[in-house]
């Protein structure tokens, strides 16, 4: 009964750490990956087995690997780190993601744990929101919603008040 226990509590886990659609690496001190979900293998592109043993700054932009492996020491020493950047899929690809590092255990082994946040849908997003705002013939603003001071104002706002930006940001209604 307590084998079967544990089956079932490893198939909840790997069932649970698959269904994750943010990509999940643990990986050794010196950023050998040893495991890896499947939002991973599925966004980068690389076979499940191929990114084992791959060093965890090998799949950022290269002009980004010494920094990474910079927050891989920071997050070993304890301090998590948190990071945007670009990480390069199997046909060289740049995918937008946000990075977090952090120390754990693994195996009974020091490991830091990685989540990274795919920000392509949200960069998608904020592009068609920013089309749709500057091209839209509407009078639209922008306002902070704590002092409710403009923080930005369409071309037409501009356009058909007669107003800067400068007059603008930074002002309210009144």
């Amino acid at each position: 009964r307590t084998h079967e226990a544990v089956l079932e509590r490893e198939n909840n886990f790997r069932t649970f750490f698959d269904s994750m659609d943010d990509l999940v690496v643990v990986a050794r001190a010196d950023g050998e990956i040893v495991c890896s979900n499947a939002a991973l293998t599925r966004t980068l592109g690389f076979g499940a087995q191929s990114v084992l043993g791959r060093k965890l700054a090998e799949l950022y932009a290269s002009e980004r690997r010494a920094q990474v492996d910079e927050f891989l020491a920071q997050a070993t020493a304890g301090t998590p780190a948190r990071w945007g950047a670009r990480m390069i899929d199997a046909r060289g690809e740049e995918v937008p993601v946000e990075t977090r590092l952090w120390a754990g255990q693994w195996n009974g082994q020091s490991c830091v744990f990685g989540v990274s946040k795919d920000l392509r849908a949200e960069q998608d997003a904020q592009l068609r929101f920013e089309a749709l705002f500057r091209n839209n013939p509407a009078l639209m603003t922008v306002s902070d919603a704590a002092e409710w001071r403009f923080v930005d104002a369409n071309e037409a706002f501009l356009r058909r008040l007669g107003y800067s930006p400068n007059e603008v940001v930074g002002k309210t209604a009144e």
